[in-house]
């Protein structure tokens, strides 16, 4: 009874997003929330003598919220423009470099984000979306805990004497 009631429910659920395409001359707002995974590639956090490649990244979560607005144009085509804000990064384990170890390296990025589509609809609640999306960074943090084995010229060029111990360090653009 249960697995018929969740079908029945699902149904219903995919007939509602199936009448989503509105009347010709039609205006609406479509809020949108969610969850974000994303991965840095190519990023330059290391010395050039190590390869991006081959350390260890993970996905680093965030969050995203907005708001879209569409205008039905004609039957089968609508624009479409909105505005989100979305945060995403990535994770690095541990980077040694020259006596250097960077560990639980994270970088988090905040975005504004502009995109601006024009739906073609297919068929009754499918449509074929083309666009471009402009991306303003407002936010950028880098959180790491550096340790170091002397002697070192990243810590030559940061303190003039050897630390003793690990160091955590939080920097912002």
């Amino acid at each position: 009874m249960k697995k018929i009631m969740t079908m029945v429910v699902a149904a219903m659920l995919a007939t509602v997003s199936v009448n989503a395409q509105q009347e010709v001359g039609s205006f609406t707002i479509q809020p949108h929330i969610g969850g974000t995974a994303g991965m840095m590639t190519n990023a330059d956090i290391a010395p050039k003598a190590i390869s991006v490649a081959k350390l260890d990244k993970t996905p680093n979560g965030g969050s995203m919220a907005g708001v879209e607005f569409e205008y039905q144009l004609a039957q089968r085509f609508s624009l479409a423009a909105g505005v989100n804000y979305m945060q995403a990064g990535t994770a690095w384990k541990d980077i040694n470099h020259d006596g250097v170890k960077f560990k639980d390296m994270k970088v988090e990025t905040s975005y504004v984000t502009v995109p601006v589509v024009a739906n073609v609809y297919l068929c009754k609640g499918l449509a074929l979306k083309s666009g471009v999306q402009f991306a303003f960074l407002t936010d950028a943090k880098t959180n790491s805990s550096i340790s170091s084995t002397c002697p070192s010229p990243l810590v030559s060029l940061t303190s003039s004497r050897c630390p003793s111990s690990s160091t955590s360090v939080t920097t912002s653009v």
